[in-house]
């Protein structure tokens, strides 16, 4: 019989899959060496800021251990109680501020002044017409500070970290915090 090479059928179906292979043989695991000497101590790393941070008006320091740091001390500023504008909150002003551009005269409308104690009662009376002195605090062992009013003694599981009087501007002045 004589023939001629065709074009080809069409493919067949796929067979069936063979068997999995065997797993190779592993060899013995040596024997976890010695540790080496210590390294000598690296460089402090970055502070890590968390914590707590608050303003103590009245003075110009921290409250001493359970891990509170002082940042910075100052002098209370704010706005006039006589003038309009201004911020609305006292700010504890640096004993050593930094200027970025200095202009000799007034550069805007508003003005910061100093704070001072007026107090109409005892005990404060020693502290007439003073200035108010304030220490900017970081505790580092506390996330939240709380200030609760008309209160000396602190909850359950918190930590007091100061007492004092509670104050604010004169009754016939503009608001400020307290």
């Amino acid at each position: 019989m004589t023939g001629s090479k065709g074009d080809g059928g069409d493919p067949g179906q796929p067979g069936p899959q063979g068997p999995q292979g065997g797993t190779g043989d592993k060899g013995d695991r040596g024997d976890t060496g010695l540790p080496g000497p210590q390294g000598p101590l690296g460089a402090p790393g970055p502070l890590a800021m968390g914590g707590a941070v608050y303003v103590r008006w009245g003075r110009t320091v921290c409250p001493s251990g359970q891990g509170t740091e002082l940042v910075y001390s100052g002098r209370a500023g704010g706005s006039r109680y006589d003038h309009q504008g201004g911020g609305a909150n006292h700010l504890c002003m640096p004993d050593d501020p930094e200027h970025l551009q200095f202009t000799s005269g007034v550069q805007g409308y508003s003005y910061m002044y100093g704070v001072e104690y007026l107090p109409s009662s005892q005990p404060l009376q020693t502290v007439q017409s003073h200035n108010v002195p304030c220490a900017v605090c970081h505790v580092t062992t506390r996330a939240t500070l709380l200030m609760i009013p008309a209160k000396v003694n602190c909850p359950t599981n918190w930590t007091t970290e100061y007492t004092g009087y509670l104050m604010t501007e004169y009754y016939g002045y503009h608001r400020s915090t307290y």
